[in-house]
């Protein structure tokens, strides 16, 4: 059986992700989110707030629970946050720290526990963390988002120098998936132009039937998966 950590698996790509793995037998999910909305004889919910450390932590010594005879493990640090639009200096204190701990934080964490957890397992392991164009491009009013992006693409980096140094068996992606119609672009789309100069793409974008669907965003990340070992992809570029 392949084994599948997948977080923010209540709406939107994260969602998308369980469902079209649901559709191989050999494939078992344990999604993480504050909220269920998925309900199958091979999927394990875990209630957690991914933006809350003292839960994450807690968590931690007993999330990566599978038989010992599993033949592959996967985590996908999906759950991410826009965080507030605005420039820096206008930003609230609360909402800058979570954003941070949601988008950067918690994978840390978990991928360390990830890594620590099948590190004697000779199977084969996957870390997915799914990232954005935004982590590669700067834009204003993003800085929480573009930065905390930016810093899971050099985590994953610097993951795989690790492991090809120490000729494991684990890989890891760091995956943008392009633009996706999710609640992100709503924020995004309602935001005024004096927090986001940037506003007008986002509405031509959404007006000209540019965004994907996280269904086919969700199919692109798992053949990406499959078939190539680049670690930072923009599927942006597929558009």
């Amino acid at each position: 059986m392949n084994y599948y950590f997948i977080t923010g698996t209540s709406k939107g790509i994260g969602k998308a992700l369980v469902e079209n793995l649901l559709i191989q037998e050999e494939n078992y999910i344990i999604g993480a989110s504050r909220t269920c909305s998925i309900h199958h004889p091979r999927y394990q919910h875990i209630h957690l707030d991914l933006a809350n450390p003292k839960q994450v932590i807690n968590h931690l010594p007993k999330l990566f629970r599978i038989p010992e005879n599993a033949r592959f493990a996967c985590l996908i640090n999906n759950a991410g946050t826009l965080g507030e639009i605005g420039p820096m200096g206008s930003l609230e204190p609360n909402r800058l720290q979570k954003a941070y701990q949601l988008n950067t934080i918690t994978p840390a964490l978990l991928a360390n526990s990830f890594i620590q957890t099948f590190s004697a397992w000779q199977i084969k392991k996957k870390i997915v963390n799914i990232s954005s164009g935004a982590g590669r491009t700067p834009y204003d009013g993003w800085s929480t988002y573009c930065s905390s992006k930016a810093a899971l693409d050099m985590m994953s980096q610097v993951i795989a120098c690790e492991k090809q140094n120490a000729s494991s068996q684990l890989h890891i992606q760091s995956i943008a998936p392009g633009i996706v119609d999710t609640l992100m672009q709503k924020e995004i789309r309602d935001t005024s132009n004096d927090r986001f100069s940037n506003r007008k793409l986002f509405l031509e974008l959404s007006e000209n039937n540019r965004l994907i669907s996280p269904e086919k965003a969700a199919s692109r990340i798992l053949n990406a998966m499959n078939e190539s070992e680049e670690v930072l992809l923009d599927l942006y570029e597929e558009d």
